[in-house]
């Protein structure tokens, strides 16, 4: 049985709290607790179906997501009842695992609103291999690969303080996961900010620093432990251990 804090630490960045959720009826997660410092990087390992993404969604506030319980803190204010737009203006951004295409959007026009340094933009862009579509409509005509790179290249330019990343390195070859890790890592080497990083195959971990990891299964965290040794586990017995 996973313990935590009854109050929520000073330097904690976001407190999740006991919650469960429902969508159109269908309990998705069940007593959630889990702590983000100022930071940090927590990896949530899970089997498809898990509710990996549902929580992202949850802590966002999207994808019809209605929370029956619990609580969801955010440098100290409950989002529970806040807006997508209130959500993201206190400063938390996602990095979909399969992002809409958006015709008539470029690119390059959205990371002009999102980010004023034109060489902070231009070097991100470089660093992700982004420039053959930085004019393109807004992931029109990507590869998988460079849809990745395109949603890590706009969050990079977002002023965030929390990231999530749902599953940034399923369905892209060692080539891109190279460039998403290394860049994730560089995004996370300021200690201001913290993220979550859902992974399902665990490839992410070879090219980030990752403090605490926790592993959902059924909509329930039923284990926490350093990311390197659930890691391990789940390589020897797949998520089975995990289930009894």
């Amino acid at each position: 049985m996973l313990k935590f804090h009854t109050d929520m630490a000073k330097h904690d960045l976001l407190k999740i709290k006991k919650l469960t959720a429902h969508i159109e009826n269908k309990q998705i997660l069940k007593d959630v607790s889990l702590q983000i410092a100022k930071g940090e990087t927590v990896v949530i390992f899970g089997p498809n179906g898990s509710g990996k993404t549902s929580l992202l969604k949850a802590i966002l506030g999207i994808g019809g997501i209605k929370i029956k319980s619990g609580k969801i803190l955010f440098k100290n204010k409950t989002l529970n009842n806040l807006t997508i737009s209130k959500r993201a203006e206190l400063g938390i951004s996602l990095m979909f695992q399969k992002p809409p295409k958006i015709n008539g959007i470029k690119l390059s026009s959205l990371l002009n609103r999102l980010n004023s340094n034109s060489k902070y933009i231009e070097d991100v862009t470089e660093r992700l291999s982004c420039s053959k579509f930085i004019n393109r409509d807004l992931n029109s005509n990507l590869s998988g690969g460079e849809t990745k790179r395109s949603e890590l290249l706009q969050l990079a330019c977002q002023k965030s303080s929390l990231f999530l990343f749902d599953e940034p390195d399923s369905g892209v070859d060692i080539d891109n996961i190279k460039l998403i890790g290394r860049e994730i890592k560089k995004l996370m080497s300021d200690k201001e900010k913290s993220s979550i990083i859902i992974t399902h195959n665990g490839n992410i971990l070879d090219y980030i620093d990752a403090n605490t990891a926790y592993v959902l299964i059924d909509g329930k965290i039923i284990h926490k432990n350093s990311p390197l040794k659930i890691w391990e586990i789940i390589k020897k017995d797949g998520y089975e251990k995990y289930k009894h």
